[in-house]
């Protein structure tokens, strides 16, 4: 049979973890919340756009001071001419740059409108996509659900375990009762 000691030990070593990640999921949905916020979406039409191919170099120290191990691959770099319009109807106009990219947007194509958002202080500041906090929502939602369903394990367990342990030792406490009445009234 597991002993209480373990129990209590794996339910307050399993709600801190939980507890600790709920806080983190909130902090990091608070932080996207606030960066989506300062942003105002639009409709962007891609006026030009250009990925051109060429050799990319990404080196590491391989012990320090021995020098460098290198490795050579084909990147891209992407180039955008975006034209949109701003709350107040003023048509603004952009140019994006995406330097040593991995792969090209393949979905992008000129003349296409996109949906794409400008920061509301600096209507020049533009972002094709803008980070998803449904991640974090979900994560401190089931983190803080499952730390109260750990907390309601732990009070039930208690109550249980105090019960059993109150059922064993009352029938030996009033046996030793029962006998120091004997003993007292014997004398």
């Amino acid at each position: 049979m597991v002993s209480a000691y373990h129990v209590y030990t794996f339910l307050m070593i399993s709600g801190v973890l939980l507890i600790s990640i709920g806080f983190i999921s909130t902090a990091n949905y608070i932080k996207i919340r606030n960066k989506r916020r300062q942003y105002m979406n639009t409709t962007c039409l891609l006026t030009n756009y250009e990925c051109i191919d060429r050799q990319c170099r990404s080196c590491v120290s391989a012990n320090g001071w021995r020098g460098k191990s290198c490795e050579f691959y084909q990147c891209w770099d992407e180039y955008l001419t975006i034209l949109y319009s701003i709350s107040n109807g003023t048509s603004m106009k952009t140019s994006l740059a995406f330097n040593s990219i991995r792969e090209c947007t393949q979905h992008i194509k000129s003349g296409n409108n996109y949906t794409c958002f400008y920061q509301k202080l600096d209507v020049n500041s533009i972002e094709l996509d803008l980070p998803d906090g449904r991640v974090w929502i979900i994560l401190m939602i089931t983190s803080f659900s499952l730390f109260g369903i750990v907390i309601i394990f732990g009070l039930l367990f208690r109550f249980f375990n105090r019960t059993e342990v109150d059922i064993t030792l009352r029938p030996r406490q009033d046996s030793i009762m029962l006998e120091e009445r004997q003993h007292l009234n014997s004398n």
